[in-house]
C-alpha cells in the first residue's frame, strides 16, 4: 500500500490516511461492542443472554429453585430448572409476556374496572350478549355490565353478565331489588366455552355453547343511559352474583352485544361458527359491538358499524378461541406447589419491570395472601423504592431498602440475603442497603410470589398484588457475595 500512496499527491495523501485511521477507529469500537444475535445463533437457539442454570450461577451447590416463568398463560404449573424439581402452582389466571429479561416471563395486570366502551347507549331493554369464555377453579368476574358511568364507581349499574367462584354463568339486573339468575352446572374447566345471555320482554334466557339452559321473567332492567363495560366494572352491592372477583379473571375473546334478541337457533349457530363474526352475518346491522381482542396495542378496535372501540390499560393478548383473546386482569400469584423448610440462610434474585408497586416475593405459612405467618417481604414500593424486610417478632421488624424510582418501566434485577444478624439488599448488581437482623420468622412454608399479606408491616404499595413482569427467579440456601450478585447481574443485564 505504501508504494501507491507515494504516488499520489500530498493532499489526497492525507485525506486517505485520516479516512483509513476512522475506518480502523470504526472497527475497533464496533468490536468490543455487543452485537445482536446472529442469524444462526437464533435458529440454534443460542443467545448472547444466557438464563440462570446450575452451570453458570455463582454458588450452584447451594442453588435450591430456577424458576424462568416461561410457560404460556393459563399454565398451572411453572417447573423448576433445578434437580429440586420444585414447581410453582399459579393461584390466579397469570399472563405470559413473549418478550421478558431473558426469554419469557410472568406478567401481572390489575385493572379491576376491565375496558369501557367510548359512546353510551340509552336504556337497552332487548340484548343478546355472546362471547367464549375460559376460566378455571373458583376464578370469573364479570364478562360486561351496563353502567351510567364509563370508569371506576357508577351510580347506576346493572345487566350483569358474568361467571361466578363455582364456575356459573350469572345475569343479574335491577328492577328496583336486585335479580339473579344463573346456570345450574359449572363451567370453569380450563376449557373455551361459547356463553350467551338474550334480554327480550323482561325475559332473561341463559345459553352454554349453544344450549338454552335457563329462563325466566326477571323484569325490567334500571332505566338510564350508559356504557357498556367489558370485562370488569362496578361491582359495588352486587355481592349476591358471588363472583370472585371484580374483573373478570379468566380469558375472552369474541365478545359481541346486539340489541337485539336472537333466537335460540341463531345463538346455536353462533357458537358453532367456525369463523369470527363478519359483516357477512344476518344480523350485523344489529351489533352494538363486536370486539375480536386481536390487537396487540391497549385499544381494541370495534368491528362492527358503530366503531364503538375499547380501550385498554395495557394490551394482554392470549392464544384465543379465533386469534388472539384478553386475558384479564392476570393478576400474578405464584407459589411452590410443596412447603419448604424455613430459608434460615438465603439469596433470593429476581429481574422486574414495573411502573406501579406490590409484593414481589415473601415466605409464608399459607399459600393465599391471608397467611398468619408471613416474612422476608420484597416488595416494590409506590416511589420506586425496593423494600426488603425480616420480622423477628416482638415488633422487631428489619428493613432495608433503596432510594426511589425503580419503577421507570425498565428491566432491574434485585437480589435479596439473610441470615442471623446481616441482610443485605442489591439493585442491577449494586449493594444498596444492609441490615442487622435479630432473626427471621423460622417456619415451614411456601415462597409466594407477586402477591401475598403484609398486614403489620410499614410496606408502602397501593395493593398487595405485584403490578408488572417478573423474570428469572432464583433461590439458594447461600449468601451470595457482592462480586457473586454482580456477576450475575452482568450476565444478563444486556438482555433486551
Amino acid at each position: 500500500m505504501g508504494e501507491w500512496l507515494s504516488v499520489m499527491p500530498r493532499g489526497l495523501r492525507t485525506a486517505l490516511r485520516l479516512s483509513l485511521v476512522a475506518l480502523t477507529f470504526a472497527f475497533n469500537v464496533t468490536r468490543v461492542e455487543a452485537s445482536p444475535p446472529t442469524m444462526l445463533q437464533g435458529v440454534l437457539g443460542l443467545t448472547r443472554c444466557p438464563a440462570l442454570s446450575l452451570a453458570n450461577a455463582p454458588q450452584s451447590g447451594a442453588l435450591e429453585s430456577i424458576w424462568h416463568l416461561d410457560e404460556p398463560s393459563f399454565s398451572s404449573s411453572l417447573s423448576d430448572a433445578t434437580p429440586t424439581a420444585r414447581s410453582l402452582t399459579a393461584l390466579s389466571s397469570f399472563s405470559s409476556v413473549a418478550k421478558a429479561k431473558v426469554r419469557s416471563g410472568a406478567q401481572s395486570i390489575n385493572n379491576d374496572f376491565g375496558l369501557s366502551t367510548t359512546k353510551t347507549v340509552t336504556d337497552p331493554q332487548t340484548f343478546t350478549i355472546a362471547a367464549w369464555v375460559k376460566v378455571t377453579g373458583s376464578n370469573g368476574g364479570i364478562i360486561t355490565h351496563f353502567a351510567q358511568s364509563q370508569s371506576g364507581s357508577s351510580s347506576g349499574r346493572d345487566r350483569y353478565f358474568g361467571v361466578d367462584q363455582n364456575g356459573q354463568i350469572a345475569f343479574g339486573i335491577y328492577t328496583g331489588s336486585i335479580v339473579i339468575i344463573r346456570t345450574p352446572l359449572s363451567y370453569n374447566d380450563g376449557n373455551w366455552h361459547h356463553v350467551a345471555v338474550r334480554y327480550a320482554a323482561n325475559v332473561a334466557t341463559l345459553f352454554v355453547d349453544g344450549v338454552n339452559v335457563l329462563s325466566q321473567n326477571v323484569g325490567a332492567a334500571q332505566a338510564y343511559t350508559g356504557y357498556w363495560r367489558l370485562a370488569g366494572g362496578d361491582y359495588a352491592s352486587w355481592g349476591a352474583l358471588n363472583f370472585s372477583t371484580t374483573a373478570l379473571n379468566g380469558g375472552l375473546d369474541e365478545l359481541v352485544i346486539f340489541n337485539t334478541g336472537l333466537s335460540d337457533l341463531e345463538i346455536d349457530a353462533l357458537s358453532k361458527s367456525l369463523t369470527e363474526l363478519n359483516s357477512s352475518y344476518s344480523h350485523w346491522a344489529q351489533t352494538y359491538g363486536v370486539w375480536h381482542f386481536n390487537e396487540s396495542s391497549g385499544l381494541y378496535q370495534d368491528s362492527s358499524a358503530n366503531v364503538n372501540h375499547v380501550i385498554a390499560g395495557q394490551a394482554n393478548p392470549i392464544s384465543g378461541f379465533f386469534g388472539n383473546g384478553y386475558l384479564g386482569p392476570a393478576p400474578l400469584f405464584l407459589a411452590t406447589a410443596a412447603s419448604i423448610a424455613s430459608p434460615d440462610v438465603m439469596s433470593i434474585a429476581m429481574w422486574f419491570r414495573s411502573t406501579a408497586s406490590g409484593l414481589m416475593s415473601q415466605y409464608a405459612n399459607a399459600k393465599n395472601a391471608q397467611a398468619s405467618s408471613y416474612d422476608r417481604q420484597l416488595a416494590l414500593q409506590t416511589d420506586g423504592s425496593v423494600y426488603f424486610g425480616t420480622f423477628g417478632g416482638s415488633s422487631q421488624f428489619t428493613v432495608t431498602t433503596s432510594n426511589p424510582g425503580f419503577n421507570d418501566g425498565q428491566w432491574h434485577h434485585v437480589v435479596a440475603t439473610y441470615q442471623l444478624g446481616a441482610q443485605a439488599l442489591y439493585v442491577d448488581g449494586v449493594q444498596v442497603a444492609t441490615g442487622s437482623p435479630p432473626m427471621a420468622q423460622s417456619f415451614t412454608g411456601y415462597w409466594l410470589f407477586g402477591n401475598g399479606n403484609y398486614g403489620g408491616w410499614t410496606i408502602n404499595v397501593s395493593t398487595f398484588k405485584f403490578v408488572g413482569e417478573l423474570d428469572e427467579i432464583g433461590f439458594w440456601r447461600a449468601i451470595l457475595t457482592p462480586s457473586e450478585v454482580l456477576a450475575l447481574y452482568n450476565k444478563q443485564k444486556v438482555c433486551p
